[in-house]
């Protein structure tokens, strides 16, 4: 009896898994992509990005997607120096309000990333997509601030 039970469940999730595949949404989508002669797919808003550089994306996931683009877009410096918006925070003015207001991504760069992954993804909303974008850059601006404070610290002992 305990078989049937489990053959059971195994058929169910097997239903599930083919229910929630969606097109593009396991690998690189062929059909929707329009690849030029020299190897460049158009991502919308005049920004484009070599085919392979696409393939090599992980496609599962929408914030994978994003932070990939992101890294294929920007520079690691620019993710750590600018914004998604450019717009000051919100609670930057509760300690001080000296913190200064950086600059923001290239707002182009940044549609055709949401355009995109909105395509490959219907089901998430723009602000979904600028929060991991968001994240990104604060994940790069902490990289940075660490990477310049390991060298620029005195060495001891010399």
């Amino acid at each position: 009896m305990g078989s049937s039970v489990g053959r059971a469940r195994q058929r169910d999730w097997s239903r599930t898994i083919a229910r929630d595949r969606r097109p593009g949404s396991g690998s690189f989508p062929e059909s929707g992509e329009q690849e030029t002669a020299n190897g460049l797919v158009c991502l919308g808003e005049g920004v484009s990005v070599a085919a392979d550089q696409l393939r090599s994306l992980n496609w599962t996931d929408y914030r994978k997607l994003t932070r990939g683009l992101a890294a294929i877009l920007f520079s690691p410096a620019e993710l750590a120096t600018r914004s998604v918006t450019g717009q000051r925070w919100s609670r930057a003015g509760i300690t001080g309000g000296n913190r200064p207001i950086k600059p923001a991504l290239d707002r182009a760069k940044v549609q055709a990333i949401i355009n995109h992954v909105t395509s490959s993804f219907p089901s998430v909303g723009v602000t979904k997509i600028k929060q991991v974008l968001a994240y990104k850059c604060k994940e790069s601006a902490s990289s940075f601030r660490f990477q310049t404070v390991r060298s620029y610290s005195p060495r001891r002992g010399t």
